[in-house]
């Protein structure tokens, strides 16, 4: 439940760095956007967001009384020091270097901004998070660039290439998706008619099938 993985979020993340967590309430309200850039980290992702924070994005008043957007950032264990040393200690800026529990976080997000593997992909149609990719060019045969265009054609997510992500285009984008809230809500929509609840039983029943044919054949 949505209820649930908020008290998630609340209770186990350093809101406004890892001293004032130990403190602090609740973090403000507001749409929450979630950066991941894999259990590694991506540094080009890491760059563009901190530029980003520097811009102004938490301090971002996004209009129709959805107030100033919060921040989970996932920085990837080998970049999380070095975030740190720059990061704000922000009550609407959490930075960790890994995280678990992913499906309270996807429920919660407003906008995930992440690279486009296929397990990251699938995670986000099942868990309707609309998403902002930025495919990773170091990969074989681009395939995660065609997973996002997949996603994008879909409608249930935008796309950005890394050599896109210089100067503030991360943080104009992000501004951009969260406000139009109708746009957002499409997006989830679009995830929902690609991943069908019952998908599961519809792997199992075409597994089957070719299980039969060849046991008749």
């Amino acid at each position: 439940a949505k209820s649930g993985a908020q008290d998630f979020l609340l209770s186990n993340l350093p809101w406004g760095g890892e001293k004032a967590a130990k403190t602090a309430g609740s973090p403000p309200a507001g749409p929450l956007v979630v950066v991941l850039g894999g259990s590694l980290g991506a540094d080009a992702i890491n760059q563009a967001v901190g530029r980003a924070v520097r811009s102004g994005l938490l301090e971002t008043d996004l209009g129709g009384g959805q107030g100033k957007p919060r921040l989970l950032w996932q920085t990837g264990e080998r970049y999380h020091s070095d975030v740190l040393k720059t990061a704000p200690a922000h009550a609407r800026l959490a930075v960790v270097p890994f995280l678990e529990c992913m499906e309270q976080v996807y429920t919660c997000a407003s906008l995930v901004v992440c690279r486009s593997g296929a397990v990251t992909c699938s995670e986000l149609l099942l868990c309707r998070a609309p998403a902002l990719l930025v495919p990773s060019p170091n990969v074989t045969a681009d395939h995660q660039r065609h997973n996002a265009r997949a996603l994008e054609q879909g409608g249930s997510a935008q796309v950005l290439d890394e050599n896109d992500l210089g100067e503030d285009t991360l943080f104009t984008t992000v501004v951009q998706l969260l406000k139009d809230t109708e746009g957002l809500k499409n997006m989830r929509e679009a995830a929902t008619k690609a991943a069908p609840s019952n998908v599961a039983s519809q792997i199992a029943q075409e597994v089957l099938k070719i299980g039969y044919k060849y046991k008749t054949s």
